[in-house]
């Protein structure tokens, strides 16, 4: 299997689990997951400037990648929780599992966050790690926020606004997840 593929479900397998009570998360599984990034990514790691974020959001994490100018910075987003395993869900894979199965259409992953949005966390940081390798600087900077609290409307990303806010950062373009990825999901779209 693609080494890529190994990291999207190594992730898959740290259950970094939502929850609307704050005292009720459990550090570890994010802990987990930022060691195994740092493992899989040293030179972002090494070469990005990482942002405290603070008590307002102790599991986020924000990086500054230094461009040749910072006029028109942008922000690529993820989230590194997933919503909670509940008895009655229908799953026919266990949730953290990322077991691969062979579909019509290929093989396919199938685990807590695969789609949201582990997979395009380890994207981003795929693409940011090779270029970095290729000893590329971009053109303007760029910050990568990912938060670890979506899933319940939690303080990540306000504070991340809040840090850019406070640096005078006004992105010029932002991508964050969007839409699923489905065929025939409205009718007459597809």
């Amino acid at each position: 299997m693609h080494p890529d593929v190994e990291v999207l479900r190594a992730t898959i397998r740290v259950p970094t689990v939502a929850e609307r009570d704050p005292d009720l998360i459990d550090s570890a599984p994010f802990e987990q997951l930022h060691a195994l990034l740092a493992e899989h990514f040293p030179l972002l790691h090494e070469r990005l400037e990482r942002v405290d974020l603070g008590e307002a959001a102790p599991r986020a994490l924000l990086w500054r990648w230094a461009g040749t100018s910072s006029d028109r910075p942008v922000v690529l987003m993820a989230h590194q929780d997933v919503v909670p395993v509940t008895p009655d869900d229908p799953w026919t894979h266990p949730a953290f599992a990322a077991d691969v199965v062979e579909t019509p259409e290929g093989p396919a992953i199938w685990g807590r966050g695969t789609l949201d949005d582990k997979g395009q966390l380890v994207a981003i940081c795929t693409a940011v790690e090779r270029l970095l390798a290729d000893g590329l600087t971009p053109a303007q900077d760029v910050w990568l926020s990912f938060g670890a609290d979506e899933e319940v409307s939690g303080p990540s990303a306000p504070a991340a606004v809040d840090e850019l806010r406070r640096r005078g950062v006004e992105p010029w373009f932002v991508l964050d997840e969007g839409g699923a990825v489905a065929g025939q999901a409205f009718p007459g779209v597809g």
